[in-house]
């Protein structure tokens, strides 16, 4: 898994503790996981358990070019920068504020 879990920790940690996204409230950008697709809500759950693309690709057995498109898709539904910031949403998402939208797919394990 490609991102550093510290980073990724941390951030969580920070989130819980504000409720926000570089000092944004997380409320607006979780009403907005609606707008998501079902493989989009299935590469941010991966995204949000340190996927890389490639794993990404291997696990969803897509090519790596559609992940890609479906990470930016992700990034301009939900108004993200970056895979720390998905990986956030998505965990923040499936623990505490929608989990019946994101969780209990084939390939979900952010609960492991």
């Amino acid at each position: 898994m490609s991102l550093v879990h510290g980073e990724l920790d941390s951030g969580i940690r920070c989130v819980s503790t504000a409720g926000t996204l570089r000092g944004r409230d997380l409320a607006p950008t979780l009403a907005l996981l609606d707008r998501l697709s079902a493989r989009e809500r299935e590469v941010l759950l991966l995204i949000a358990s340190a996927y890389s693309d490639a794993e990404i690709a291997t696990r969803l057995s897509i090519s790596h070019r559609t992940v890609r498109a479906h990470v930016s898709a992700i990034f301009e539904k939900l108004a993200i920068g970056s895979r720390v910031e998905a990986a956030i949403v998505g965990t923040t998402a499936c623990r505490t504020a929608r989990p019946g939208l994101l969780c209990g797919g084939p390939h979900h394990d952010c609960h492991k």
